[in-house]
């Protein structure tokens, strides 16, 4: 594996959208929305993450144009701080 610079822009391949938690860690955030985004400048290369605009509910479909921002996060089982992709319809 190998990391390369992306433009952090794509369009939505598909999309599910969660209304049971399968952890109770996510029950006060349902209904929330899974998406696999190809990247315009890597064709073929789906990243997982979630749309995070307030009105997403309205406007999520596949093909949607989306840009990429990171949510940092700490790991906590290991304590690490990750950068997870997460999306904006643009």
């Amino acid at each position: 594996m190998d990391y390369r610079a992306a433009a952090g822009t794509g369009v939505i391949d598909n999309f599910s959208v969660v209304h049971h938690a399968g952890s109770a860690m996510l029950k006060d955030v349902l209904p929330y929305n899974v998406v696999l985004v190809e990247l315009s400048d890597f064709p073929g290369l789906l990243v997982l993450g979630n749309v995070v605009d307030e009105d997403w509910h309205e406007r999520l479909q596949v093909g949607a144009e989306v840009r990429v921002e990171f949510a940092e996060v700490t790991d906590p089982d290991t304590g690490e701080l990750l950068a997870l992709p997460q999306w904006r319809l643009s």
